[in-house]
């Protein structure tokens, strides 16, 4: 996996990468949703999840997925 998670939302929200319930990363998106987060390498298998909360405090549901 790289270390880094890229990905859109809506603009100027909050990104937590999470592994299980633990925060790995997090960031912020730009004006027009795009976002990287910074995270540390992660072993085969590991489910990698991202949440977004947004200028409201509305979270998104989790995107995952599993590292190979």
């Amino acid at each position: 996996m790289d270390k880094k998670v890229t990905g859109t939302a809506e603009g100027n929200s909050l990104v937590y990468v999470k592994v299980g319930s633990t925060i790995i990363g997090r960031g912020k998106t730009d004006a027009t949703g795009h976002f990287t987060v910074a995270v540390p390498a992660q072993t085969s298998g590991t489910k990698v999840s991202v949440v977004i909360k947004n200028s409201k405090g509305l979270y998104s549901s989790y995107t995952s997925k599993v590292v190979q």
